[in-house]
């Protein structure tokens, strides 16, 4: 496993997939801080870092589901997992190398988003409003849903040869994704009451008489959709990057249940497939 995973993460460092995707967090990162600082300055309002700072979580699903997508069907279509398994190594091993040299790489995306954020944000917006250990636990949930998707597209890539074809399958399936989670909150954030019509009084007095939504979710059926939300790696990212989540804690618990599925999945599906 560690020669694998030094053979990787020497591919990682010199691979044109990884160092765009890091140089557009980079870039992503200083252009929202400069432009939130030029906005508050022309429109003479606040703007706060704690509005950027997890920006990223609305980037990195796409950007996950276009490195792993890339990185292991290069694997494939150069041969090398074909060669590793001859030399020796357990079709195990490979698979567990590939996500985690994945999930590394997706991780320092985010990182270095947070980092250009944090070194030119914070001295032009200030500092954070928000409680820091609300800013860890959000950073934190943040890592979950990135090892979360990692493990998603990683499954994708070691079951499909054809790098074009995985990279598509990813890339739509991440934009299902987020079409999923926009519906779902959508649905949560309709209001309980509409504001109706105004009428008079016997006694001349004004009154505005409240009209309930009928598309309002309630019960079981609330339930469900809060769940999806929570539970789908984009809602997690929806809810990360606007830095609203009223159940903080169970996201990241859902992330490791993807993570533990996709994987054990993968592992068995891989351990049967027949490498050309």
């Amino acid at each position: 496993m560690n020669k694998l995973l030094s053979a990787n993460f020497s591919r990682l460092i010199k691979n044109k997939a990884f160092l765009v995707s890091m140089a557009c967090m980079l870039v992503f990162g200083v252009f929202i801080s400069v432009k939130s600082y030029m906005n508050q300055i022309q429109y003479g309002t606040s703007f706060l870092v704690d509005n950027i700072f997890f920006g990223y979580a609305a980037v990195i699903p796409i950007l996950c589901a276009a490195f792993c997508s890339l990185f292991t069907g290069t694997e494939y279509s150069d041969g090398t997992i074909r060669n590793k398994i001859i030399a020796g190594h357990s079709r195990a091993s490979v698979y567990l190398a590939n996500l985690l040299t994945c999930s590394a790489a997706c991780l320092l995306m985010g990182l270095i988003y947070m980092a250009a954020v944090g070194a030119v944000g914070i001295p032009l917006l200030g500092a954070f409003h928000v409680d820091l250990k609300i800013v860890a636990v959000f950073v934190l949930d943040s890592f979950a849903m990135i090892l979360s998707l990692s493990a998603v597209f990683v499954l994708l890539s070691m079951l499909n040869q054809n790098k074009a074809a995985v990279v598509a399958v990813s890339l739509i399936a991440v934009i299902l994704l987020f079409v999923a989670a926009s519906y779902v909150q959508n649905r949560l954030s309709a209001p309980e009451f509409y504001d109706g019509y105004v009428f008079t009084d016997s006694a001349g007095n004004s009154q505005t008489q409240s009209i309930p939504n009928p598309e309002y979710l309630r019960g079981n059926s609330r339930t469900i959709h809060e769940f999806l939300m929570d539970f789908l790696p984009t809602g997690q990212a929806i809810q990360i990057a606007n830095m609203s989540a009223p159940r903080l804690w169970q996201m990241p618990m859902y992330s490791l249940i993807i993570v533990a599925g996709t994987t054990a999945g993968g592992l068995l599906a891989f351990r049967k497939k027949d490498l050309k």
